[in-house]
């Protein structure tokens, strides 16, 4: 088997933009636009193990394969701040609209399977 372990991170920019509509009982439409933009960080780490499953034999002519792996591997990725538009806030105060922004922490945990091939 080979263990192995990476670390990564990096910038990145989100942008969402969000249209509200409205109609009130006077068939008079209200429309507001909201964005949420801005840079955010991640960072991470991942360990994994891959494990040999098949080998050519070495007394066979030459072959386009060699090895056959089996992967498996756990990535922890946490980032920072994101504004979004949180919509079971919206409400309609006597013709005026109000909503509220969250900014949730971004945490993920992912668990992959897979195969790597060596030729």
């Amino acid at each position: 088997y080979r263990p192995y372990c990476n670390f990564f991170g990096g910038v990145s920019y989100y942008s969402a933009l969000s249209r509200i509509s409205s109609r009130g009982q006077t068939d008079k439409s209200a429309e507001l636009f909201t964005e949420c933009k801005g840079p955010t960080w991640h960072a991470g780490i991942g360990v994994g193990a891959k494990v040999l499953i098949w080998r050519k034999k070495p007394s066979t002519a030459e072959a386009w394969l060699d090895k056959v792996f089996f992967d498996v591997r756990a990535d922890f990725t946490k980032g920072g701040v994101m504004e979004y538009l949180n919509w079971r806030s919206l409400r309609d105060d006597a013709g005026t609209d109000s909503f509220e922004k969250s900014r949730p922490n971004i945490e993920i945990f992912l668990l992959s399977f897979g195969a790597s091939f060596v030729f």
